[in-house]
């Protein structure tokens, strides 16, 4: 209201879209929103919070597909760095929505009853069997090494970012597409496009 721009990662934006994704959840139907972007013009502090405050709530909700990732200026930019950012709020959040698992096997009493005078689980394949499962495990883009890591560089997320963007479009390949899924895809277009029965006029 102070400025008349429609702020799309305001907090009352996500609880909207949340609320339309209740709607169409109980009608049976897929939900999309527009959670993750920021309103912040450039991969900052704010464009942080943003995003991770919409992730982490859409996932919550449950929200079947989730586009604002790499999002900053209301919608109107796309950044790469941005976009490896939030894939690793994205990764937090679906570790987030899946809890903690608690059973026999998860709490592994015996274990501990064995090894807890010993003062090291680490080694035990226990261990080493369920930190894959249970422990969600981010790219370099997070800094989590010590200062006292020899590797340690006072770079900010950014740079890392930047740096970590680049590795993976330099290293990705494409994978190609079967023939015949293409083409009955293009025939399922094909067939669309002669279709005027849907009430709205189809270009090619």
């Amino acid at each position: 209201m102070r400025f008349g721009t429609t702020p799309m990662s305001a907090i009352e934006s996500i609880i909207i879209q949340c609320c339309s994704s209740e709607i169409g959840k109980y009608l049976g139907l897929p939900v999309h929103a527009y959670l993750g972007l920021s309103d912040s013009k450039t991969v900052d502090a704010q464009s942080g919070f943003e995003s991770g405050i919409g992730i982490v709530i859409g996932t919550l909700a449950e929200i079947n597909v989730i586009s604002g990732p790499g999002i900053l200026d209301f919608e109107s930019c796309q950044s790469f760095e941005k976009l490896t950012i939030d894939n690793e709020i994205c990764g937090q959040a679906i570790r987030l929505s899946k809890g903690i698992k608690f059973s026999t096997e998860t709490l592994a009493i015996d274990i501990i009853k064995i090894i807890a005078h010993e003062g090291n689980f680490l080694t035990n394949k226990h261990t080493l069997n369920w930190f894959k499962k249970e422990q969600y495990i981010p790219s370099l883009v997070l800094e989590r090494k010590t200062r006292s890591d020899r590797k340690y560089k006072p770079e900010n997320i950014c740079k890392r970012a930047i740096i970590h963007a680049k590795k993976l479009l330099s290293e990705h390949k494409v994978e190609q597409l079967d023939p015949d899924i293409e083409r009955n895809l293009d025939n399922f277009m094909k067939n669309k496009i002669k279709d005027r029965s849907l009430g709205f006029p189809i270009y090619q």
